[in-house]
């Protein structure tokens, strides 16, 4: 939970090199509109505005000590945001003692 916040601090302050140390290597992102590799995912969050992002509802599942996925529902305002907000999913990993995202699904909220 700690780290995803400290993404979405990095995507509010336009810290996109600090947004990008959060992600794997092999990182994978589904969106509704298409699969995303990290250069993907870090072009696509440099096309919106996350100043107006708050999260809530976090669930979380570890899966081992090295292994979670957090589940998260963010909104916004603006045109960059769905009216009811979005659901999002992440597969955090630990590798070589730092948690990075492996994994992430953003959902719209219909």
């Amino acid at each position: 939970t700690d780290a995803e916040k400290q993404v979405w601090d990095m995507l509010k302050a336009g810290n996109w090199d600090g947004f990008a140390a959060f992600l794997t290597s092999d990182f994978v992102e589904v969106e509704s509109d298409g699969v995303y590799d990290k250069a993907g995912s870090i072009a696509g969050v440099k096309r919106m505005d996350f100043s107006t992002a708050a999260l809530s509802g976090y669930k979380e599942v570890k899966l081992d000590a090295d292994a979670s996925v957090l589940t998260y529902v963010s909104q916004g305002k603006g045109k960059d945001w769905p009216p009811k907000g979005m659901r999002h999913s992440t597969v955090w990993v630990n590798r070589g003692g730092k948690w990075q995202a492996a994994f992430h699904q953003g959902t719209i909220i219909k």
